[in-house]
């Protein structure tokens, strides 16, 4: 088996290199650092240059066939055709160069990728042109879309399973299982391309405005026409009082008891002083007539009695003529 040179010149054969790229890889992956951070950015350097090792490798050896199917392949050899998905995957991450590199490279590593798993015909939908194709009823696209995202999340808990089964007794393994933790492996990943595709194409679109804006091509959008700007409004309790106690609340007081009390008093309106004969109008009370007044009038006094006899003998309402019996 042909072998390379990495990490201080050892020689590794395709099988160690591989796996210590793809140890790398997956510690990149469950990493909290942020993705700029110079330590894991080196790391992803190291892991992009065993994969291109890797892949230099398999190309020599002629791995893959067009011609063979699935089953012809080995089952040590399966986990190689991951190594698009994970060069496409870390040079989405990468930010040691420019970036519209980086995304075409990505969508190269990722397509590249696609298309093998599709020859093989290790996906039995096309997942991608479902995606790119216009006439797709946009709820079956979503609801296909759906549908991979359980399927995915099936996968990744198998894929668990069997790490934790690896870890605790590799030799409890046979070639089935494995061939089926590689499987696993590659169509969780033909997910995540067809997912990284779709970014993929937004972001491109973006960064071909962006760099027409910067060389002239692209002219940027006029500015919009001028408008006014809004004055802030400054509330003050003033405002408040007068919007709540304005002409829609005419019933409610305008001033205190002691300040109407005040103002009736200055009109010469209220008598406070009876005793002293005038009050504050300077005017002397009306004189109430007394009882012994009409007891001097002969007259009044007889025309009372005269009315309380006759008010005695007869009911009220007879002199009622309309309605006299």
């Amino acid at each position: 088996m042909a072998t390379c040179s990495a990490d201080g010149g050892d020689d590794l054969k395709l099988s160690s290199v591989f796996e210590k790229a793809w140890n790398l890889f997956d510690e990149i992956e469950d990493s909290s650092e942020a993705t700029n951070s110079p330590s894991l950015q080196a790391s992803m350097e190291r892991a992009y240059k065993l994969l291109v090792d890797c892949t230099n490798m398999v190309n020599s050896l002629s791995l893959f066939s067009k011609n063979e199917h699935l089953d012809e392949i080995s089952t040590q050899d399966l986990k190689y055709l991951l190594l698009p998905a994970f060069l496409g995957e870390l040079s989405l991450k990468q930010t040691s160069i420019e970036r519209h590199e980086n995304v075409s490279a990505a969508k190269i590593y990722f397509k590249d990728f696609y298309t093998r798993c599709k020859l093989y015909e290790i996906i039995e939908e096309d997942f991608l042109k479902e995606c790119t194709d216009k006439k797709t009823n946009a709820r079956l696209l979503r609801d296909k879309k759906v549908q991979r995202y359980k399927d995915k999340k099936m996968i990744e808990t198998r894929i668990k399973h069997m790490k934790m089964r690896l870890k605790e007794d590799p030799e409890a393994l046979d070639e089935g299982d494995m061939r089926n933790f590689h499987l696993d492996y590659i169509k969780m990943w033909i997910y995540s391309t067809v997912d990284n595709l779709d970014s993929i194409e937004s972001e491109l679109e973006i960064l071909k405005h962006m760099d027409g804006m910067r060389t002239g091509r692209i002219k940027p959008n006029p500015p919009p026409p001028d408008i006014k700007p809004l004055k802030p409004i400054l509330i003050t309790r003033d405002m408040i009082k007068n919007q709540v106690f304005g002409p829609g609340y005419r019933n409610l007081p305008t001033m205190t008891d002691e300040e109407y009390f005040q103002k009736e008093l200055a009109e010469g309106k209220i008598v406070t002083d009876y005793e002293g004969g005038t009050g504050q109008t300077g005017e002397r009370p009306p004189k109430e007539e007394s009882d012994s007044d009409d007891g001097n009038d002969e007259e009044k006094l007889k025309k009372k009695r005269d009315w309380d006899d006759w008010k005695d003998t007869h009911r009220r309402g007879e002199g009622n003529k309309e309605r006299h019996g």
